[in-house]
């Protein structure tokens, strides 16, 4: 069933049911580009809204990130710097260990060579009064000769003129 309305204006017929069906059809289709176009703003606000979000967040990250590279940054420096500290203060030790260990060595050195020279000294009076002595030996041994020599020449004598005598 067709309905028909004759314009007033130029008496055309028109087909009402199909202009009001492209009316409607025509009104939906705004309606629906309407609200796809209300959704495709709220759905580009909320994407905007993210990436707003997004790019906060990478922000933060970054920062964070940079935060953390300092806060390590200075524990490194600050435990590096500890290290050496620590190190020069064992390498400190260990040096005036040393001092001292050379010092205690120095003195027993020293003390060594002075009972070294004791001894040398020691030993050449030894050697000298063993030099003097055997001197002194042969010396007796020397006149004790002589004097046997001399008893026995005399003894010698003393029997030849006893022989002689008689």
């Amino acid at each position: 069933m067709m309905t028909t309305l004759t314009c007033p204006h130029c008496a055309e017929a028109i087909d009402f049911e199909s202009t009001l069906v492209h009316q409607i059809k025509h009104q939906l289709t705004e309606e629906q580009t309407q609200q796809f176009a209300e959704q495709r703003r709220v759905l580009d606000q909320r994407e905007n809204a993210v990436k707003t979000q997004q790019q906060t967040l990478d922000q933060r990250a970054t920062e964070q990130q940079e935060e953390v590279q300092r806060l390590l940054n200075g524990q490194r420096t600050e435990l590096t710097q500890h290290l050496k500290k620590q190190i020069r203060a064992e390498q400190a030790a260990e040096v005036a260990e040393l001092n001292d260990e050379l010092a205690q060595k120095s003195v027993r050195i020293r003390a060594l060579q002075k009972q070294e020279s004791d001894l040398r000294r020691e030993q050449r009076q030894l050697e000298e009064q063993r030099d003097a002595m055997a001197l002194d030996v042969a010396k007796q041994v020397q006149a004790e000769r002589h004097d046997i020599e001399q008893k026995a020449t005399q003894k010698v004598r003393n029997e030849t003129q006893f022989h002689s005598d008689q």
